[in-house]
């Protein structure tokens, strides 16, 4: 990790979440157990609300920086079957290291059954953050944001920003409409 993102990581990468979740209704495939997708479901959204707790939740990572919020790698191991209407008590913490191109992420999912506090799965997460130029980012940009510091981010490494692309005009749908031009977002 660089020196220049630390700033704006450290909520993310310097402390752990915990957050509740239970299992969706349709993840349930071989009576009441919930299958194995809709575990990692469950770390799935475990990992954005660990995003949102740091200030950085996907949906503002993407409408205001061009930022979208991808998870690359899921190494999922489960130790005890989830059911439905289960409380699964999550855990995310940060296991980033600084020659990580990635964003990494250790992911505990435990539960009360019969009394005992049981340790249902462990999750190894890698979460990308893709600069995407799908829409403008809007509102101004802050120092040290993670707009500023993208694009091609990533710990360890940065990239330049791509040159700016020239505009480009493409006919309109309509005969004898004059053409529409269109610009690529390279902010």
């Amino acid at each position: 990790m660089t020196t220049d993102t630390e700033p704006v990581l450290e909520p993310l990468l310097a402390k752990s979440t915990q957050v509740a979740l239970r299992p969706r209704y349709e993840g349930s495939n071989i009576c009441t157990w919930i299958g194995f997708k809709h575990v990692n479901y469950l770390i799935e959204e475990a990992v954005l609300e660990h995003f949102r707790s740091a200030g950085m939740p996907a949906r503002a990572l993407f409408e205001d920086y061009g930022l979208g919020v991808d998870l690359v790698g899921l190494d999922t191991r489960i130790l005890h079957a989830l059911h439905m209407d289960d409380l699964v008590q999550t855990r995310v913490e940060p296991a980033t290291k600084d020659t990580d191109d990635v964003l990494r992420f250790r992911v505990t999912l435990t539960l009360e059954r019969g009394g005992q506090r049981l340790k249902a799965a462990t999750s190894k997460v890698a979460v990308s953050l893709r600069r995407s130029d799908f829409l403008p980012p809007r509102g101004s940009r802050r120092p040290n944001s993670p707009g500023s510091w993208c694009p091609g981010w990533a710990p360890g490494r940065r990239s330049h920003p791509p040159p700016p692309c020239p505009p480009t005009t493409v006919p309109s749908p309509s005969a004898g409409a004059r053409p529409a031009t269109t610009r690529c977002w390279t902010s």
